[in-house]
């Protein structure tokens, strides 16, 4: 049976749909083979996630597979404040991730906001100073007694953890002082798997003057992260700056992997284990006899002839947001979009998938702000 997947929002912006394929991916119509039997019914149920007390607004960055969320809230008299969610600790408020360390957050920092979470319970993400300036950080909620490691920072004053996976591996990035940014990957061996980690010393970590390494392609400020399988370490995905290239790049390789048939302005939202990744495509659409550009969701893996393109009937502003391991993925549609020009609103060249670094707007330098929605 397929993962049972449980969806929690904080954000009515858009219509979330579980698109559950019973046909495989690679089997293309007019393929042969034989498509597996149809999955049974799924049964879900939905919760909803209230902020901190005094949070105006916030957005959810992460979800691991305990259902333990990860991400920001701010209010009137708040601060940009990360969040913990998390059903076994208190099925109806969320926590402050503050509350929760005991050491290893400097003096005049806060940690603003939780951005990834792997199913260790283990969290990446940033600080903040009341200057803006952010530092990335891991913290292992598992433990007695959590601390805040601080991640490479490359010397910047600006830079976070973005993704982290079950097998420890980080993904992070920082800008350069023309406000570009740069990727790196990271893993020193005590996030993984119990049985895997290497011994610490006791209490927090700083990793800020370590050099990890960088990701040989310069990426836009949208990368996503996935897990290792036996034979090949994790790959990231993203899209090569300025060309806008969709990109897959296996962890210590010398080279990426680029799809240049997917350039139309797509957004990379996500990538699984076998190396599949969605998000949307714009393209050209008929509506009423009027040809216009719109977003359409896919799924590609350079097995197949070509982009996978979904469907939501919509046939406007949507997009293919999370993809598992068998290939089902979650679309994302919104349902006031409306053609240039007839009083709705259309989606950005860059995805509608919120998260930091999700391709949002925003005023500061993009790998850094809500314009990433991190």
């Amino acid at each position: 049976m397929r993962t049972l997947l449980r969806f929690i929002g904080l954000s009515a912006a858009a219509i979330a749909l579980l698109v559950s394929l019973n046909q495989g991916f690679a089997a293309k119509p007019g393929g042969g083979g034989t498509p597996p039997p149809p999955l049974p019914p799924v049964r879900y149920y939905t919760t909803a996630v209230s902020l901190l007390a005094g949070a105006t607004g916030g957005y959810r960055n992460d979800m691991n597979n305990g259902a333990q969320v990860v991400g920001w809230c701010t209010g009137d008299t708040m601060p940009k404040t990360g969040f913990l969610f998390d059903p076994s600790r208190n099925p109806n408020q969320a926590i402050d991730l503050n509350s929760l360390v005991t050491a290893g957050i400097p003096a005049g920092w806060r940690i603003a906001s939780g951005v990834g979470i792997n199913d260790w319970g283990v969290v990446v993400g940033y600080l903040e100073n009341d200057f803006g300036d952010r530092r990335g950080f891991a913290m292992d909620l598992e433990v007695a007694n959590p601390v805040v490691d601080l991640l490479p920072d490359f010397g910047t004053n600006h830079s976070y953890g973005r993704r982290i996976n079950e097998n420890g591996d980080i993904l992070g990035v920082f800008t350069d002082a023309q406000g570009a940014p740069h990727w790196y990957y990271f893993n020193p061996g005590l996030y993984g798997p119990g049985w895997e980690r290497l011994a610490r010393a006791a209490g927090p970590l700083n990793f800020s003057g370590d050099t990890p390494s960088l990701l040989p392609v310069v990426s836009e400020w949208n990368a996503e992260l996935n897990n290792p399988v036996p034979g090949r370490p994790a790959q990231i995905a993203g899209m090569v700056a300025g060309t806008r290239t969709p990109f897959r790049y296996t962890l210590g390789a010398a080279t990426a992997e680029q799809f240049p048939e997917l350039v139309l302005q797509s957004g990379l939202m996500g990538i699984n284990v076998d190396g599949t990744f969605c998000g949307m495509l714009r393209t050209s659409v008929i509506i009423k006899n009027r040809t216009v550009s719109a977003y359409v969701p896919f799924r590609f893996n350079n097995s197949t002839a070509g982009p996978d393109i979904l469907s939501t009937g919509n046939t406007g502003n949507d997009s293919a947001a999370y993809i598992n391991s068998t290939g089902d993925v979650v679309l994302s549609t919104d349902p006031a979009w409306r053609p240039a020009g007839r009083g709705g609103r259309q989606a950005p060249p860059g995805g509608r998938r919120g998260g930091e670094g999700r391709n949002a707007g925003g005023g500061e330098p993009r790998a850094l702000t809500e314009a990433n929605r991190k």
